[in-house]
């Protein structure tokens, strides 16, 4: 199943990605506006945001409906990241990760935590229910291996000269963030301390980059505002190699999702 947002508060869906047959833009809820991200910890199961505070649940994401539930007090929220029916983890405009253990019970099932001063969360990655990272347009990135708990968040500064626009990690602790300014920066483990980032000026003087997504067998896919996508199964390596591709004939990519055993779908 794969299942994208817009932010004329629709959804899409197909359980048969590589086919191209997706489903007609349908609303999620008469109410919804702006939705932010989405995310599907089964193929029975999805959660999707918006920029008004509220999620959604769905046990049908294909079809819908979806249910609605104000989790965040009307504050915007960025994107979401569920690795399982027992996590959901959001970010908002407000420096707030938005967490619930038992997400479908909405809103009551779901807890703000303000993590991140005044700063303004852009995007979320839980690859596990003892991983979850977040990134911030202030160049900060903020790592729990216990997310329920907001203590357990820990920020650190990656660059003062750009926002973050993207994270994502693997459940054996690989994390990798994308920035504003084209620059790469990653992270081999982030449950071993000392944790050490490496940077790569991937795309300077280009497009933004604005998404990333990493999967299990340490592959990691780019993409950026000018249609390109960029590859490496070596992120965290001294000088990785990211291969260029031009996928969507200088269209602007804003989100991508990969699976460890090869299917990867980009949006634009």
């Amino acid at each position: 199943l794969c299942v994208a947002v817009d932010d004329n508060g629709n959804f899409i869906a197909n359980t048969t990605p590589t086919s191209g047959t997706w489903s007609l833009p349908a609303s999620i809820h008469m109410s919804a506006n702006n939705l932010t991200g989405v995310s599907c910890p089964s193929a029975t199961l999805c959660f999707a945001v918006d920029r008004t505070g509220n999620a959604y649940a769905s046990a049908t994401p294909a079809s819908g409906p979806w249910t609605p539930g104000d989790i965040d007090a009307s504050t915007r929220l960025n994107g979401i990241s569920c690795p399982s029916a027992a996590l959901c983890v959001a970010g908002d405009n407000g420096g707030n990760v938005v967490v619930s253990s038992n997400p479908g019970t909405l809103p009551s099932g779901w807890s703000a935590f303000h993590v991140d001063f005044s700063n303004r969360i852009t995007a979320v990655s839980c690859p596990s229910t003892s991983l979850c990272a977040a990134v911030d347009d202030a160049g900060n990135v903020l790592l729990s291996t216990n997310p329920t708990v907001s203590s357990s968040w820990q920020s650190k500064l990656l660059t003062s000269t750009s926002s973050l626009t993207g994270v994502s990690c693997d459940s054996a602790g690989l994390c990798v963030a994308v920035a504003l300014d084209g620059s790469v920066y990653a992270a081999a483990n982030v449950t071993t301390a000392p944790v050490t980032w490496s940077t790569t000026p991937l795309d300077p003087g280009g497009a933004p980059l604005s998404a990333v997504s990493c999967t299990d067998v340490g592959v990691c896919v780019l993409v950026d505002g000018s249609g390109n996508a960029f590859t490496t199964d070596t992120p965290a390596a001294g000088q990785p190699a990211w291969t260029q591709t031009p996928v969507d004939n200088g269209l602007g990519l804003n989100g991508v999702s990969c699976l460890s055993g090869g299917l990867c779908v980009a949006v634009d």
